[in-house]
C-alpha cells in the first residue's frame, strides 16, 4: 500500500477486564470476527502492526509485543510499543473500540505537527488516550513515570505539548461492561 501511514500501531490486548469478570474483550466476536482480528484488519493502513499484552496471542498478520512491566495499564503497552517500533510516530489502540475505522486513523494523522508529542482525539468532555498517536520522544518520560508509579496516560500528557482532535463520541464507544455488551449486542451482533 503506497499511501500507508508512516507509523506503527500497537493494539492493546491486555488488561484485567475486571468489569467483565475477566472476559477477554479482544476475543469477543462481532459478525464472526474477533475484536482483535477486526483491529488488525482496519490497521493495515499502518506500516507495522503489533499486538501488545501480557500473554502472547497467536494472531496472524501482527507481531506480538510482550509487556516488560507487570503493571496493568495502557502506559505499559505504550512503553512496549515505543521501545520496539522503528517509527517516530506510533498509534496506541485499545482493541475494544468496535466503531473505530481507518478513516479516523487518517483524520488524526493529518493533524500531525512535528513540534508536538501526541495527537489525541476528544469528544465532549472525554479525551481518548487509548486511541491516539504518540511520539517516541515521550519514551524517557514514560519510563520515569513507570518507575515512580504514575501509570496514567492523562498524567503523562498533562505537561506535554499535544494536539487534541475533535471527534464524534460514538466512534469511541468501548465495551467496558456487561451493560455495554447488552446495549449494543443487537447493533454489533456480538457473539
Amino acid at each position: 500500500m503506497s499511501n500507508q501511514i508512516q507509523a506503527s500501531i500497537g493494539i492493546l490486548a491486555g488488561g484485567k477486564n475486571s468489569r467483565l469478570n475477566g472476559l477477554k474483550k479482544w476475543n469477543l466476536k462481532i459478525n464472526d470476527l474477533s475484536l482483535i482480528e477486526r483491529s488488525i484488519k482496519i490497521s493495515k493502513c499502518f506500516k507495522k502492526q503489533y499486538i501488545v499484552g501480557k500473554k502472547e496471542l497467536e494472531i496472524k498478520d501482527a507481531e506480538f509485543l510482550k509487556d516488560k512491566f507487570e503493571y496493568s495499564s495502557p502506559i505499559i503497552g505504550l512503553h512496549s510499543l515505543l521501545k520496539s517500533s522503528k517509527y517516530e510516530w506510533n498509534f496506541l489502540l485499545a482493541c475494544d473500540l468496535p466503531f473505530i475505522t481507518d478513516k479516523i486513523f487518517r483524520l488524526i494523522w493529518n493533524k500531525k505537527n512535528e513540534n508536538k508529542l501526541a495527537i489525541i482525539p476528544y469528544s465532549k468532555d472525554n479525551i481518548h488516550y487509548t486511541c491516539g498517536f504518540y511520539n517516541k520522544k515521550l519514551l524517557f518520560q514514560i519510563e520515569k513515570n513507570i518507575k515512580i508509579g504514575k501509570l496514567s496516560l492523562k498524567n503523562l500528557l498533562s505537561d506535554e505539548d499535544i494536539i487534541l482532535v475533535k471527534s464524534n463520541k460514538e466512534d469511541f464507544f468501548n465495551l467496558n461492561s456487561f451493560d455495554d455488551l447488552k446495549k449494543f449486542e443487537e447493533k454489533l451482533n456480538i457473539i
